[in-house]
C-alpha cells in the first residue's frame, strides 16, 4: 500500500495517494517505514493545500523520527505556510542542525527568520545558502528583503539585480527593484520595473 502510494503520487494523484497511505498505516502503525508513510502523506496533504491534516501526519512522522532532516525541513516549509513563523523557525533551526550546510533548508530558515522579524539572522543564513553554491533567484530575492530591512539599500539593490540575472521574470524582484529606485529618484527605471511586475504577475490562463 505505501509503495502504491508513492507512485500514485509520483503521478500526482494526490487524494488516492492518500487513501494508500492511511490503509498501509492501518496494517503497519509501527513498522520501521511509517514514519516515511506518515510523511507522504504529509506532504500530499500539503499539496492539496490541506495544512491541519499535513501538520498532523508530519507531527507523527516527526515522533518516530525525531532526528530525520526532511521532516522537520516539511514542517517548517508548513509552519511558514501556516503563519506560525516561531514554529518555523524552530522546525528549520532543527533541519539545519541535523543536515547542516543544505542549500533548501538555509533558504527555508532564512525566509523563516525574516518573517519572524529576524533580519540580521535572515542575512546571516542567507549568506550561508549562497555561499554553497548553485544560487536560487528566490535565494538572493529574500537575501535582498534582509538587507532592506537592515537598511542595506545598495547591498539589497545588487541582491535584487542578481534575482533576475537569474530569473529575469520573477514578478516580486521587479516590484521590490522598482520600489528601491523609485526611492533613490531613478523614475525612469523604476516605472520600468514596475510595469514589469504587473506584466510577470498575471497568470497566462487568465490572460
Amino acid at each position: 500500500h505505501a509503495l502504491h502510494g508513492t507512485l500514485l503520487a509520483e503521478q500526482k494523484r494526490h487524494a488516492d495517494a492518500m487513501d494508500a497511505f492511511e490503509e498501509a498505516l492501518v496494517l503497519a502503525p509501527s513498522s520501521p517505514e511509517a514514519w516515511e508513510t506518515l510523511f507522504k502523506l504529509g506532504t500530499s496533504h500539503q499539496i492539496l493545500g490541506k495544512l491541519d491534516l499535513a501538520d498532523q501526519a508530519l507531527t507523527r512522522a516527526a515522533a518516530l523520527s525525531p532526528k530525520e532532516p526532511k521532516i522537520r525541513l516539511s514542517q517548517g516549509r508548513l509552519y511558514l505556510q501556516l503563519g506560525r513563523f516561531e514554529e518555523a523557525v524552530e522546525m528549520s533551526e532543527r533541519a539545519d542542525h541535523l543536515r547542516g550546510d543544505h542549500v533548501e533548508t538555509l533558504r527555508v530558515l532564512g525566509e523563516a527568520y525574516l518573517r519572524f522579524d529576524s533580519p540580521r539572522e535572515a542575512q546571516r543564513t542567507l549568506e550561508r545558502a549562497l555561499s554553497l553554491g548553485t544560487p536560487l533567484a528566490e535565494t538572493h530575492l529574500l537575501h535582498a528583503r534582509a538587507l532592506l530591512a537592515l537598511g542595506k539599500t545598495p547591498e539589497a539593490r545588487r541582491e535584487l539585480l542578481a534575482a533576475l540575472d537569474l530569473d529575469p521574470d520573477l514578478p516580486e524582484a521587479h516590484h521590490e527593484l522598482g520600489v528601491v529606485l523609485s526611492r533613490a529618484g531613478e523614475l525612469d527605471s523604476a516605472a520600468r520595473h514596475l510595469e514589469q511586475a504587473t506584466r510577470t504577475a498575471v497568470d497566462p490562463a487568465d490572460a
